[in-house]
């Protein structure tokens, strides 16, 4: 998302200088230079997709910008963009286009009308963005729908908004996309450009609402932040929050429990002499607890992702056929895996289990990581994609 997000605003400003630039100099040099930009971004994310859809809005219906169909300038744009996305475009034919299924599928299985998960999804992005600073933004994404293409700068940031704001929380009237609140992001992002010029406008002829609202605004974010950083850091919540909240929020819900590293697991692996040992690799059974154990190791020993269902890069990163004869030291919580001699007995000679890792912070356990050695992978473990 960081490389997205900046890769985004400066294809906006090469489109700015293009559009909203009475007599921009040499329009075509900035198309080349916006089309680098948005394969850049499209590398980093496929939501950059949004800004040719945004862009082409903005261009079919503005009357003033519609003599760029007839340039060349647009069309080298896409043609920069696509050139500099091609490696994504090969990899996944080689690997029949995973990428692409994988991303779009995600919003195509429909639960039925929820209005329940698109109110979730709304409080979402508000928490996401903090009140004070989502509502302000969604005025502006109003009032530039309610300008309309007569109002060239506000149009451009609306059709560029409108897209991923609109379609994400859409998606979620229908299909469990969970706690992806971050998906309209890009949508947002534009929107702090109009919200900026009020604000500006403000100190001049409301100053003192304006003056008040940023004040109290930096004051709950700098709070906010405050707040949630020592936590995630120190888990204070654990000694001063109310105990009935603390059970709840702090011990069984804590979302800050997330940011911790895995830092004792090579201690642990070395008391039981499994660090660095030969023809030995380290599994679990999620993603991004492969990715925790991958960092904590950093790079002592192999790790893997044995997931028949959703092992998402890990699939990519290491054959688990290659590692035939091997052992593996499986690593997981009671949450992540409730029957490991069921889920991968039939793999393996042998499963033996080791005992517990503690996972501290702020002097209490925070999470218990439960260490299996699996003896003589026998290989073949199902991979839904290649």
């Amino acid at each position: 998302d960081g490389p997205l997000m900046m890769f985004w605003l400066l294809c906006v400003w090469c489109l700015v200088r293009i559009f909203l630039v009475e007599r921009s100099r040499r329009p075509t040099g900035w198309w080349l230079a916006a089309g680098a930009a948005l394969g850049a971004a499209m590398l980093s994310k496929y939501h950059a997709g949004f800004l040719v859809f945004g862009v082409g809005l903005f261009v079919v219906t503005s009357r003033r910008q519609r003599h760029w169909l007839r340039h060349p300038g647009p069309y080298l744009a896409i043609l920069v963009a696509a050139t500099i996305f091609l490696p994504v475009l090969i990899w996944n034919y080689q690997h029949c286009w995973i990428s692409f299924l994988w991303q779009f599928a995600r919003g195509m299985k429909s639960k039925g009308f929820r209005p329940d998960w698109l109110g979730l999804n709304i409080l979402g992005q508000a928490l996401w963005l903090l009140p004070w600073i989502w509502a302000p933004l969604l005025w502006q994404l109003v009032r530039g729908l309610r300008a309309g293409p007569a109002d060239g700068p506000r149009w451009f940031v609306a059709s560029l908004a409108i897209a991923p704001i609109v379609l994400f929380t859409g998606v979620s009237t229908y299909a469990s996309v969970g706690l992806h609140f971050h998906w309209q992001a890009p949508g947002y992002l534009m929107l702090f450009i109009p919200l900026g010029q009020a604000l500006h406008v403000g100190l001049d002829k409301l100053r003192r609402f304006t003056l008040a609202y940023l004040i109290s605004a930096g004051l709950l974010t700098a709070l906010g932040l405050l707040l949630v950083t020592t936590h995630a850091a120190g888990g204070w919540w654990r000694t001063v929050g109310p105990k009935w909240l603390m059970e709840k929020f702090g011990r069984l819900e804590d979302p800050t429990v997330e940011m911790l590293d895995w830092k004792a697991l090579p201690g642990a692996l070395r008391s039981r002499n499994l660090l660095c040992r030969a023809d030995t690799f380290v599994f679990t059974n999620r993603w991004f607890q492969s990715g925790k154990a991958d960092y904590a190791l950093k790079g002592l020993m192999p790790v893997l992702c044995l997931n028949h269902k959703d092992p998402r890069s890990f699939a990519f990163l290491h054959r688990s056929d290659d590692y035939l004869g091997c052992d593996g030291v499986l690593v997981t919580t009671g949450k992540a895996m409730k029957d490991p001699f069921g889920y991968y007995g039939r793999y393996f000679s042998r499963i033996t289990y080791l005992g517990e890792v503690e996972i501290r912070r702020g002097g209490y356990v925070e999470e218990v990581l439960l260490l299996y050695l699996c003896e003589d992978y026998r290989g073949f473990f199902p991979a839904p994609y290649r």
